[in-house]
């Protein structure tokens, strides 16, 4: 059996590529753990400690609006530092590699690499090559996309959990009670 590579040695998340095959009790940690940050919006001070001290590299690869603005805004929240790659005014203009443009920002201490690009497995790549203490979010590589769980009236699942993958060509769309989509 291969490893995951989401999962360090000692069985804990170190990346967060996808949910497919992660194991139920992570999937369940990872929701409970979100679960206990959603009155943080409510709060006349909308932050919190977690991420104090932390350098979160927001490496966008192809235009997004909204996917960047909502990854900036929780670390933030969480009280990272959060740098904005402008991929239009960097070294990748000039032939930089992906690899290349990782190494240069990892030399500048960054903790947490959230990656979109166009190019599917790209985020699985940098996770292959980011330094032990350093992990990768996947925000879309054209494969795989982590979706916000369910909130509010919306029906979920048996538990109350849900969690959902957007595959390649899918389109973010709320569910209707019953689990339909519109």
């Amino acid at each position: 059996m291969q490893a995951s590579p989401q999962l360090n040695k000692n069985g804990e998340l170190q990346h967060l590529l996808s949910i497919e095959g992660l194991p139920r009790e992570i999937l369940i940690q990872i929701l409970d753990t979100a679960s206990s940050f959603v009155g943080v919006t409510e709060r006349e001070v909308k932050k919190v400690p977690l991420l104090r001290g932390k350098s979160v590299f927001n490496l966008f690869f192809e235009p997004s609006t909204r996917t960047r603005t909502t990854f900036e805004i929780a670390a933030k929240r969480l009280s990272a530092d959060v740098i904005n790659l402008n991929v239009a005014v960097s070294s990748q203009t000039k032939g930089e590699s992906l690899l290349d443009t990782v190494s240069n920002l990892s030399a500048m201490q960054a903790d947490l690499f959230v990656v979109r690009h166009g190019s599917s497995g790209a985020p699985f790549l940098i996770a292959q090559h980011v330094k032990p203490h350093e992990h990768v979010l996947n925000a879309g590589d054209g494969r795989h996309a982590l979706l916000p769980a369910q909130r509010g009236g919306r029906a979920r699942p048996p538990g109350g959990r849900r969690m959902r993958a957007r595959g390649r060509h899918h389109q973010c769309q709320p569910r209707q009670p019953g689990g339909r989509t519109p």
